[in-house]
């Protein structure tokens, strides 16, 4: 058995003046804005005096060579691990004012030369848990960064938005690298205290639909730094789905680029049918938009074979038989694409 080392993970120090209730009603929840974060080390461009990211008591994984300062300047921070099915991992906890009922925490990261083993577990990203007074643990499902460069070089935002029941005081956070080879690469996380989602007017509802349906790219970008909390927005419409769900659905290509560019989550799914964006693109054979998602790092899981399935199974298909092929094909490429 090898002896498991530390990993380093990079944490946002909380204040609790940062959490007066003024200030926890005016902070957003979606497409949190950086400039704006609350807590000074969320990003790692702050080094003590041996160089390492302020704010970090464990500096063993930094003396192991398992972690290293990629880039002062950008507050890059990579991460390796064992070859041998092994797992590196450590945390840190931070402290919950009583007032937050959600809390979303937001990393920047990136997994550009990762390749899992063969285990359940294997891979990286992020894990966090709640935690009660007596040590109660809630632990969320690992958020794993995009294994391979894509056109921003794989770096995205992951979000995970976490309810916090009564009885829970501190969040964990864990960055971990387990049974994988490759590096791990993350520059920032932020902890907003949130709601899970936004409330809009009637008169945002139908411009947001309106201009999704039009796919008008400028609007879309005007609308959402407007109220950033459209971004996630969910209104009982197409099954209850995101923007980004309805962008895919309408085949709106230039909004979806810009969904994309401005951090949609290209994972979410509808309640009904738990179809993400890039399965609504196979479901209605609509493939530009679905080569915009692949090439942004969206998950392709077995969709290949739902693509192929609907050419044949759905009676009122948007696209040809061709545009069904088409989607194959580009989700069969990204699937036997070499890890860059």
């Amino acid at each position: 058995m090898s002896r498991v080392l530390p990993v380093m993970v990079f944490w946002a120090i909380v204040s609790q003046p940062c959490f007066g209730q003024t200030q926890y009603e005016q902070t957003p929840h979606w497409n949190a804005d950086p400039n704006k974060n609350l807590y000074k080390h969320a990003e790692l461009k702050t080094l003590d005096a041996r160089g390492l990211p302020v704010g970090w008591g464990d500096v063993s994984t930094f003396d192991s060579g398992r972690a290293l300062v990629k880039d002062p300047s950008m507050g890059v921070i990579q991460l390796t691990c064992k070859e041998d099915g092994g797992k590196t991992a450590v945390s840190t906890t931070i402290d919950l004012p009583e007032q937050v009922r959600f809390v979303t925490v937001l990393t920047r990261m990136r997994g550009p030369t990762v390749k899992p083993g063969e285990s359940n577990d294997a891979g990286a990203g992020m894990v966090y848990m709640l935690e009660t007074k007596s040590g109660e643990m809630q632990e969320f499902p690992r958020v794993e960064p995009i294994y391979r460069y894509g056109s921003l070089g794989g770096w995205k935002t992951y979000r995970t938005t976490m309810r916090v029941l009564p009885g829970y005081v501190k969040l964990n956070i864990r960055a971990e690298i387990e049974d994988a080879k490759g590096s791990f690469e993350i520059d920032r996380v932020l902890v907003v205290a949130s709601e899970p989602g936004y409330q809009a007017t009637a008169d945002e509802r139908e411009r947001l639909m309106a201009t999704i349906q039009k796919d008008d790219d400028v609007e879309i970008a005007k609308l959402m730094e407007e109220q950033p909390g459209l971004l996630e927005f969910r209104d009982g419409t197409m099954e209850n789905g995101t923007p980004l769900i309805f962008a895919a659905w309408s085949n709106s290509v230039k909004v979806t680029k810009e969904l994309v560019r401005l951090g949609a989550d290209m994972e979410a799914s509808d309640e009904s049918w738990q179809n993400t964006p890039l399965a609504w693109c196979c479901w209605w054979g609509n493939p530009e938009v679905a080569e915009v998602l692949i090439k942004a790092g969206a998950k392709t899981k077995q969709y290949a074979k739902m693509a192929a399935s609907s050419k044949t199974s759905n009676r009122s298909p948007r696209g040809a038989p061709k545009d069904f092929d088409r989607i194959v094909e580009l989700i069969e490429a990204a699937q036997a694409a070499p890890v860059k």
